[in-house]
């Protein structure tokens, strides 16, 4: 668990600490772009009942615990959305999502041939809504778009039908069923014809 030892705390940076799985060496900060730059009373905690202590604040106080007896928990006393890097949220999201256990075995590639034309998401990270754009792809051959979770199991897809002549794709973080999805990260592969391309989404509820 976890008190709270100050609720408006302005503290913009935060630290991992050596050594620990989730978060050493790691530094990031709570404020600005890409991140949702909406903290403005970030909370200083103290660990309780033998939970660890994972992020620091530069200015002093902890901002982030996790907790192990019988199952795991993290807590981080910021949004987890304001942290201002796309590439460390990415990183922090998986390393927490190995110490659950979760799998985060699909595999990335490198693409030798490039979609020709726009391919976008945004928001990313999101927590109810994003939208794929891709206004500019070659069509000729059709066009797909699948969704995958971290253990490589497809969990939303469009096709040329559902498609049709859209350029942008709204997605709600539901599965094919119509199921909220949980937290976590999540891979969106767009082919068309002998094009491919995959791009790294982050959902957060």
């Amino acid at each position: 668990g976890a008190s709270v030892i100050d609720s408006s705390a302005y503290r913009l940076r935060a630290d991992g600490v050596d050594g620990d799985s989730i978060s050493s060496g790691l530094t990031f900060l709570i404020v600005g772009s890409p991140g949702a730059n909406n903290q403005d009373s970030p909370t200083i905690i103290s660990p309780l009942g033998g939970a660890d202590s994972i992020f620091s604040y530069r200015l002093g106080g902890c901002c982030g615990l996790r907790y192990e007896n019988g199952f795991k928990t993290v807590y981080l006393s910021y949004g987890f959305e304001a942290i201002a890097s796309l590439e460390l949220a990415d990183t922090v999201m998986m390393r927490i999502l190995q110490w659950f256990g979760v799998p985060v075995g699909i595999e990335e590639h490198v693409l030798s041939q490039p979609v020709s034309g726009v391919f976008l998401v945004s928001p990313n990270p999101f927590t109810n809504l994003t939208r794929i754009s891709f206004g500019n792809v070659q069509r000729a051959q059709g066009i797909e778009l699948k969704i995958f979770d971290a253990t490589g199991r497809l969990v939303k897809q469009w096709d040329y039908s559902t498609i049709g002549k859209s350029d942008c794709i709204p997605w709600d973080g539901r599965d094919n069923s119509g199921r909220k999805l949980p937290s976590g990260v999540y891979f969106l592969k767009l082919e068309a014809g002998d094009y491919s391309a995959t791009e790294k989404l982050l959902l957060i509820r």
